[in-house]
C-alpha cells in the first residue's frame, strides 16, 4: 500500500488459506536443517509469508477488490471446513528438475471443491482458469540455482512425514507487493467457510 494507505491502481493478488501459528512454527523447525545444508541455493520464504495458495489472481484493478470480496464470499458459502494434513519439506515438482521446496498437502481431494468454487467465482472477475492441475502445497523456498544440484544436496527422507494439520476454516484475499527483500503480503479480506 502507499504511504497514504490507499490501494494502488493495480493490485497483485491471490486467494489463500492462512496457517495457524502452531503449524507455522512446526514448518520453521522442519526446514531448519535443509536450510542449513542448502544455504544460498534456495531463497526461503519468510515465516510470516507461509500460506497455502488456492488461486493466484494476478493484477486486478483497485475497483475490482470489492467485487472480488463478494465473489469470494459466494464461493465459500455452503462449504464445510476441513482439516488437511501437511507433510514435511520436499522438492517440487518431484523428479529431476524441482524448482521449489514445499510442504505438500497429503489430502488434496478435500480441497478440490474449495478450489473449484474459488476458480469459478474469480472467472466472473475476468481471471482465467489455471492451466495446471491444482496441487495444494505450502511453498517454503524457490531455487536460485539450476536443479538438480541443490535438491540432491539434502536427504529429504530425514524430514518426511506429517508436520501437522491445517484446519481450512476460511480463505483470505491477499495483496502481494514485490520488494528487494521479497514480497510483502497484506490481508484485504477473510471469508469464513460455511
Amino acid at each position: 500500500m502507499t504511504g497514504r494507505g490507499m490501494l494502488p491502481a493495480k493490485i497483485r493478488s491471490f486467494v489463500a488459506v492462512e496457517l495457524p501459528d502452531s503449524l507455522r512454527e512446526r514448518i520453521v523447525l522442519a526446514v531448519r536443517e535443509p536450510a542449513r545444508i542448502l544455504g544460498t541455493g534456495v531463497s526461503w520464504t519468510r515465516p510470516e509469508n507461509l500460506h497455502l495458495t488456492v488461486k493466484f489472481l494476478g493484477d486486478i484493478n483497485r475497483e475490482d477488490v470489492c467485487r472480488a470480496m463478494e465473489l469470494l464470499k459466494e464461493a465459500v458459502a455452503g462449504l464445510s471446513s476441513v482439516p488437511v494434513e501437511v507433510a514435511g519439506p520436499a522438492p517440487f515438482p518431484p523428479g529431476s528438475k524441482p524448482r521449489m521446496v514445499v510442504s505438500p498437502v497429503t489430502e488434496a481431494d478435500r480441497l478440490k471443491v474449495l478450489y473449484a468454487q474459488v476458480e469459478r467465482a474469480m472467472m466472473k472477475l475476468g481471471v482465467g482458469r489455471e492451466n495446471r492441475r491444482f496441487t495444494p502445497h505450502i511453498t517454503l523456498a524457490r531455487a536460485r540455482k539450476a536443479p538438480p544440484r541443490w535438491a540432491s544436496a539434502f536427504d529429504w527422507e530425514t524430514v518426511a512425514g506429517k508436520i501437522g494439520v491445517l484446519p481450512v476454516t476460511g480463505v483470505t484475499l491477499f495483496m502481494s507487493e514485490l520488494g528487494p527483500g521479497g514480497p510483502t503480503y497484506t490481508r484485504l479480506c477473510r471469508q469464513e467457510i460455511g
